[in-house]
Formats: structure tokens, C-alpha cells, sequence
């Protein structure tokens, strides 16, 4: 009985899946376009960062679906293209997964704008095809170049990237790594047209550790230096000490154990700044389970792990 009803379960999956859709096929949008201009080690040329999603019904197939997306100049002359498929399962592409990637073409001349064309050679039958096309004017990149080093010894193979400044998670960009001088150089997109920081992290694969670099405030086209230098001995991760419940609206008090600047993740979406203060607080206005954690950073710029979590237990003022 259980597997005659997984078998219908199975049967129906397609028609759960579109229910809220009028057709059967797919509806493949580009949602993301960001173009930037400027080096990679020796070379230069255009970076690309692309999203796309299905918009339309769930797309199930014997084969592995191949998604074909191909990059032009304003002048209609091919860049590269991109061959891709669902990471999940290869054969489903469901609806509102997303496709995307981080791309470099090594080019001669600075397109003013890249044109990406979605299922360019029309291999899926989709809901739509008038959306399939997406374009970006080429911005200059800010070019971020340094050294690694440690114990004065220049560090080859480590990995830089771009972080979020507030959950030090990976942006959309992709990772540069360090050659056997410890030199390295990274083209970052820029934010806008206005001047921003950079935030970055290096990571040294052979000790496991990491190290946090800022940037000055930089504009599109700017080239700044930024130098990670390396120790033997790395933050202890911290502990969190509070009460376990707490309720909506009222500021709550967490104690922190460590000899270096915390950074607090409150768990809803919220990110503490750089503090000395061992006695942090927050307010929460959802009730729920919170998981709450910190990392400590030293004055070298070397990062803890994040501490375990700490859960909190929201709840409504009235219970």
C-alpha cells in the first residue's frame, strides 16, 4: 500500500508543482546582469555575473537539461557563451530555482555593454520567449592588489574574496588567489557610482585560517593596495552567556568571553559592528527560535571560527 502510493504521489508531482501556473512550461528570465571591466593575473578583460530563473511551471526531462546562454557586445559580436544545468537534479529544473555563475572573457577591447541572450540556440520549449534577453553596461572594475605573507614569508595559493561587511559571507563575486611572490590582484564590480569600502578575506588553506582586510574608500576604476599578513596564532572563538527566552520588544542582554573584538550574529537578519563591549544587547520583534553566534577578529586582522550557537527562545509578551 505504502509504494502504491508513493508511485501516485510521484505521478501527481508535476501537477502539484504547476498548479499555480496556466501552462506546462517553463518560463526561463534573467533576472541578474553585472558587468564589470578590468585585470585577472596577467590578463584583462570583461567579468560577468549572471542569475536566471524559471518562472513558469516545474520542467521535467528524460536528458539532462542543458541551459545555453550566450554573451554579446552592443555590436552584436559573441563574447563566450555558457553551457548549465539545474545542480540538484539535472534532469528537473523546478520553479523558482535559480540558474547563475561568475564568468571572465578575456578580451582586447571594452564593450560599452554585454547583451546575454537566455536558451540562445532555443533548445527548451518555453511559456514565454520574449523575455529571454538581458543587458548591462560595462562599468570599471576596482582593482584590489597585495601581498600575503607570514612570519615575513610570502604565502602562495591563498584565497581572496569579497565579503558582506556585516555577515562576512562570500558576495557574488569570484575568489583570486596568490602566486609563489604572494602577490595577488582581484578586479571587484563596483557598488555604484558613489565611493564605497571593500570588505575582504583571506584564507590560507594550508593552516585553516583567515584574516580580514579593509579597503578605502575607493570609485569604479580606482586601484588600491591591500596587504594580509598572517600569524601563527589565531582568536579563540568566543562564548556566549545569556538567559535562554525572552519576548518581543524587550532589549535582551548576551555576555561575551573574549580578549578581541566581537562581532554579534543576532539571528534575524541583523549584524552587530566591531566592539570591545563584553555586554551586547538586542531586541527582537518576532517570536521564534533565534540562533545567535559571534566571531572574534584580532588587531592583525586574524578571525576566530564562529562561536557555536546559542539559541534564544522569542516569545510573544502576552504568553
Amino acid at each position: 500500500m505504502r509504494t502504491i502510493s508513493i508511485i501516485v504521489f510521484m505521478l501527481l508531482l508535476p501537477y502539484i508543482n504547476g498548479l499555480n501556473h496556466h501552462s506546462t512550461y517553463p518560463d526561463l528570465i534573467p533576472i541578474t546582469l553585472q558587468t564589470w571591466w578590468g585585470p585577472i593575473n596577467t590578463t584583462t578583460g570583461v567579468f560577468i555575473y549572471y542569475e536566471v530563473i524559471n518562472n513558469g511551471s516545474t520542467f521535467y526531462s528524460n536528458d539532462i537539461i542543458i541551459l545555453n546562454i550566450s554573451f554579446y557586445t552592443e555590436n552584436n559580436t559573441l563574447i563566450g557563451y555558457v553551457n548549465q544545468h539545474p545542480l540538484l537534479f539535472p534532469n528537473i529544473w523546478f520553479h523558482g530555482e535559480k540558474l547563475g555563475g561568475n564568468i571572465f572573457y578575456n578580451i582586447s577591447t571594452k564593450p560599452r555593454e554585454v547583451i546575454m541572450t537566455v536558451d540562445s540556440n532555443q533548445s527548451i520549449l518555453e511559456e514565454r520567449e520574449d523575455n529571454n534577453i538581458y543587458s548591462s553596461k560595462v562599468k570599471l572594475g576596482v582593482i584590489v592588489e597585495g601581498f600575503t605573507y607570514m612570519d615575513g614569508k610570502p604565502l602562495n595559493s591563498v584565497e581572496v574574496l569579497q565579503v558582506d561587511n556585516n555577515s562576512l559571507c562570500e558576495e557574488a563575486s569570484r575568489r583570486y588567489y596568490s602566486n609563489e611572490t604572494g602577490y595577488y590582484i582581484a578586479t571587484l564590480p563596483p557598488l555604484s557610482n558613489n565611493t564605497h569600502s571593500y570588505t575582504l578575506i583571506a584564507y590560507n588553506p594550508l593552516t585553516k585560517t583567515r584574516c580580514l582586510g579593509y579597503t578605502p574608500l575607493v570609485q569604479p576604476g580606482d586601484s588600491v593596495r591591500l596587504d594580509f599578513t598572517f600569524t601563527d596564532k589565531t582568536p579563540t572563538t568566543p562564548i556566549i552567556f545569556s538567559t535562554p527566552i525572552t519576548r518581543t520588544g524587550l532589549s535582551h542582554k548576551i555576555a561575551i568571553i573574549s580578549k578581541c573584538m566581537v562581532k554579534v550574529d543576532w539571528g534575524d537578519g541583523n549584524y552587530g559592528n566591531w566592539s570591545t563591549t563584553r555586554i551586547l544587547s538586542h531586541t527582537w520583534f518576532k517570536p521564534g527560535l533565534y540562533h545567535i553566534r559571534v566571531i572574534a577578529m584580532d588587531s592583525n586582522g586574524m578571525l576566530s571560527k564562529w562561536s557555536n550557537p546559542f539559541y534564544l527562545f522569542v516569545i510573544p509578551p502576552s504568553i
